[in-house]
C-alpha cells in the first residue's frame, strides 16, 4: 500500500463499501505496528462537483465520474480494506489503482 493508491473498504459507519484515496505518507503505510491510515472517501459524482471536491476519472481507474471531498480526511483501520470480487465475497486483499488527479491537484511530485 502506498500514498495516493485507491483501496476499497467498509469502515465502521459506512453502509456499503467505498473507494478511499490513501493520503498517509508511504512511511506510515509500510509501518507494520500501525493499524490505521488516513484517506479520502470517494463517491459517484451526480451533478456538479463542489469546489472542495477533486473529480477522478478513467485516468485514475474509475469507469464513472467519481469525486472525493478534500476537506475531510478520515482514519481508516487497515483491517476494513479489501478487494471486491465478482462473486460478491470480500477477502481482505487490497485492490489498488493509482490516482494521478490527486497527485496533480496536491502538487505531489514523486522523487
Amino acid at each position: 500500500m502506498r500514498q495516493f493508491e485507491v483501496l476499497k473498504g467498509q469502515p465502521t459507519g459506512f453502509k456499503a463499501p467505498h473507494w478511499f484515496v490513501i493520503i498517509s505518507a508511504d512511511e506510515r503505510c509500510r509501518e507494520p505496528k500501525l493499524h490505521q491510515i488516513n484517506g479520502l472517501a470517494c463517491f459517484t459524482l451526480r451533478g456538479e462537483a463542489l469546489p472542495r471536491d477533486v473529480v477522478l476519472d478513467s485516468a485514475d481507474g474509475f469507469q464513472v465520474p467519481t469525486a472525493c471531498p478534500c476537506d475531510y480526511a478520515g482514519r481508516i483501520p487497515l483491517l476494513c480494506l479489501f478487494r471486491k470480487t465478482l462473486n460478491a465475497t470480500y477477502p481482505k486483499t487490497p485492490i489498488t489503482m493509482q490516482t494521478p488527479t490527486i497527485k496533480r491537484r496536491t502538487g505531489y511530485a514523486p522523487p
